[in-house]
């Protein structure tokens, strides 16, 4: 979603921002974007790899609790208001 600090991770080398308006139009784009990824599975797998290395890149770590940035990159996203 291109919403809060996702917005801020999320390129568009490693995924795809979807506009936060209403549900039914957010349920519409995500369905249409997950059967685009469907049907081109090269793009699938660019998009796959870019969030492996934008992962890398952000410090992401898994922890006990799921995955989270560091302490240290946390500080360093902005949130837009």
């Amino acid at each position: 979603m291109d919403h809060q600090g996702v917005r801020d991770i999320v390129t568009d080398d490693c995924g795809i921002k979807i506009p936060v308006t209403s549900s039914k139009i957010v349920a519409t784009a995500l369905a249409a974007e997950i059967t685009s990824l469907a049907k081109a599975p090269e793009r699938y797998q660019s998009l796959s790899a870019g969030a492996l290395l934008r992962g890398l890149y952000m410090g992401i770590q898994r922890g006990t609790h799921g995955w989270s940035l560091p302490q240290s990159h946390q500080k360093q996203v902005i949130p837009l208001e």
